[in-house]
């Protein structure tokens, strides 16, 4: 086991927080410089769940693997969800783009041949070769 850095927190516990932060430290979206901020929430997770430990209902170890594991999966899912957001906001196609009188809108500055679509129509069929 590791050394316990958490004074008043079970070895066991100090032992699967720093076990499962290591773990996502390896995953695409955690590098190895959020080990530190995983294991603290990781940690605030258990300490918050640990109350709710009924010892006549189950096994502490297990009760501390389920409760560090959901906060690990919490974790990875906000970390991808604010990886999927791109930084871009839609923007309407009747905004204009020049402050002159003839105001341009963005719908003006595409190309007629271009289309909304970039050359691909919604009515328009497309035919795939099929081989044998």
């Amino acid at each position: 086991m590791t050394k316990n850095s958490y004074s008043g927190v079970d070895n066991y516990a100090a032992f699967f927080v720093a076990y499962k932060a290591r773990t996502l430290t390896r995953m695409p979206i955690f590098t190895s410089d959020d080990f530190d901020d995983l294991q603290q929430e990781l940690m605030i997770a258990y300490l918050h769940a640990w109350p709710s430990f009924d010892p006549a209902k189950g096994d502490r170890r297990s009760f501390i693997k389920a409760a560090v594991n959901n906060a690990a999966r919490n974790l990875v899912i906000a970390a991808e969800a604010q990886k999927r957001w791109t930084g871009s906001t839609p923007a309407s196609l009747a905004q204009t783009v020049s402050d002159q009188d003839n105001s341009i809108t963005l719908a003006d500055t595409i190309a007629n041949e271009d289309g909304l679509w970039g050359g691909v129509y919604l009515f328009q069929k497309r035919s795939f070769p099929m081989s044998l």
